[in-house]
């Protein structure tokens, strides 16, 4: 199939320090993985971004890490016009980023957004 493309990256990382702890802040893994596809002028494509659980330092405070699906659609209104349609946390996933002590920063859930383009 011409029209699909797969795509992915992974970077895995030794978070140990030479003392034998383990480094702060450091996921030993993340992953994004994706589909795009292309038909009659929609692109479509779906992506899944990881990123492993880490330690902050504060055990009270460690990061479970988490898995966040984004689908954005777009299509040709005409040679200057452009419509695009965009789910991100598509799986509206409650997670936290870790800060400083505290209970973590909500991210956004589930967010929406159409958009229009031109080139004039």
């Amino acid at each position: 199939m011409s029209n699909l493309w797969l795509f992915g990256n992974l970077s895995v990382q030794d978070t140990e320090s030479p003392i034998g702890t383990e480094l702060r802040h450091s996921p030993k893994l993340k992953l994004n993985l994706g589909a795009s596809y292309h038909y009659k002028g929609l692109n479509t494509s779906v992506i899944a971004r990881h990123v492993d659980s880490y330690s902050t330092g504060n055990d009270s405070d460690d990061y479970d890490g988490q898995t966040v699906v984004d689908l954005n659609l777009s299509y040709p209104l005409s040679t200057t016009m452009n419509a695009a349609f965009r789910v991100t946390n598509l799986l509206d996933e409650d997670y936290f980023q870790p800060d400083n002590g505290d209970d973590g920063l909500p991210q956004p859930g589930r967010e929406v957004l159409l958009s229009l383009g031109g080139r004039f």
